[in-house]
């Protein structure tokens, strides 16, 4: 059931940024970029769990961070970069609250993969 959804996740992402893009919408960037945040504070909770979990032999927790939180930080990350290089390019304004958006975004999780692979 999860190679679906995460098909349908990909695909969606990927025509709603493709759209944004295209027609150079703020507003569906942004939307985007909060349906993002709230993917990420759900893998970040997998990752909460393999930092909690660290001191057993058993690290159960990690299935969950190697399962959902790297795919997830993967898709997105790959996401994030070719939008903010289209926003760039493409002059999207307002520049601003994209970019702190979405370099925000990267920073949140990559500290998440930093303290998901410490935990492991």
């Amino acid at each position: 059931m999860g190679i679906p959804m995460a098909a349908v996740f990909i695909i969606g992402s990927a025509t709603w940024l493709w759209f944004g893009l295209q027609e150079k919408s703020v507003v569906a960037l942004l939307c985007l970029n909060g349906l993002f945040w709230l993917g990420s504070f759900g893998s970040g909770y997998f990752t909460l769990l393999a930092w909690n979990d660290r001191a057993y032999s058993e690290n159960w927790a990690l299935l969950g961070f190697a399962l959902v939180a790297i795919p997830y930080a993967i898709v997105v990350a790959t996401m994030l970069v070719i939008e903010i290089g289209f926003i760039i390019k493409r002059d999207i304004r307002p520049r601003k609250a994209l970019l702190l958006s979405s370099g925000l975004l990267l920073v949140f999780l990559s500290m998440q993969m930093i303290l998901g692979f410490i935990s492991g």
